[in-house]
């Protein structure tokens, strides 16, 4: 049974704050008790998920937050972004799949790869959370944590972060670890498939050859 998050570890986050500072604390936050879970837990995975969500939000409000205002006709969210009068007293940010496409837009290192792994622990969470099935725990963390740890670390560069500010040293170093495995992994794919088509291209340029010499004779 996981432990609770205390109250007074969130009090600042209130009211909804779209700040690059309120909302990669509060990733922090969420890593942190992911890390305190046992990597088998479904939990684990929930609060990743979490993290990975507000550390997005974070990179798309570095560049500003307005940018997380769900668009209305009276701009009122918008408004609240900017702290200007007339906002509204209950803002509305934009969708998590929204926020994740922006990065893809406003990081060019958060690829598409990153972007559906995003994609697919968001739809992972609210399975999870809005369903009785227990998501995480078929979506093992094998199938994820690779590519998690890489979009957390693309997303903390964007914003001047690191894997260090925001896991620590040591689990920092088993991030890093894990990304460099991921990335060689990646590239033995990529390299593999180029051979592979390679070698139907000059088996198919061979046999395209003996048909031509075969009507010239």
């Amino acid at each position: 049974m996981p432990t609770l998050i205390k109250r007074e570890c969130l009090n600042v986050y209130t009211s909804m704050n779209w700040s690059k500072d309120s909302l990669l604390s509060k990733a922090k936050v969420f890593m942190e008790k992911a890390f305190q879970e046992d990597k088998d837990s479904p939990y684990f995975g929930i609060f990743s998920a979490l993290g990975l969500e507000l550390l997005a939000r974070a990179a798309v409000a570095n560049v500003h937050p307005v940018l997380l205002a769900e668009p209305d006709i009276t701009q009122k969210n918008a408004l609240y972004a900017l702290e200007l009068n007339g906002a509204t007293s209950s803002p509305k940010s934009i969708m998590t799949k929204h926020v994740i496409n922006l990065c893809g837009i406003l990081v060019p290192e958060f690829n598409t790869d990153l972007q559906k792994l995003a994609l697919a622990m968001t739809e992972v969470r609210n399975e999870e959370l809005h369903t009785g099935g227990a998501a995480f725990l078929e979506y093992n963390q094998d199938y994820w944590i690779s590519g998690f740890y890489k979009a957390c670390q693309v997303l903390a560069e964007s914003m001047g972060e690191s894997l260090i500010s925001l896991f620590g040293k040591d689990r920092a170093a088993e991030a890093k670890t894990l990304v460099s495995e991921g990335d060689a992994l990646v590239k033995k794919t990529v390299m593999d498939r180029i051979s592979a088509r390679k070698k139907t291209f000059e088996e198919d340029l061979q046999s395209d050859r003996g048909k031509i010499e075969g009507l010239i004779e």
